[in-house]
């Protein structure tokens, strides 16, 4: 972060981003997206996440349902298509 800040406050970096081209310029912030969350889930306690099992799974598997059970209803009311093909949109 404290480097990005530097950058961004850099006169001569400034200049430099404006002539790289879009798609590399979304591949570097992707990369260092990538950076940050591998950092942030590498000090994950897989000791803990086994004792809490339950509540992991509660936190993973129930939004995805609710997600794909709105799917299902909104393309069936706005779009009009069967149950089927909005399940398999969520």
């Amino acid at each position: 972060m404290i480097s990005g800040i530097i950058f961004r406050n850099l006169p001569w970096f400034r200049e430099v981003e404006t002539q790289l081209h879009s798609s590399i310029n979304s591949l570097l912030k992707k990369f260092c997206l990538v950076t940050i969350l591998s950092i942030a889930g590498l000090s994950i306690d897989t000791k803990t996440l086994k004792l809490k099992i339950f509540q992991v799974l509660r936190l993973v598997i129930i939004p995805q349902i609710c997600e794909a059970v709105a799917y299902l209803v909104f393309s069936h009311l706005i779009f009009g298509y069967d149950y089927f093909f909005g399940f398999t949109f969520g």
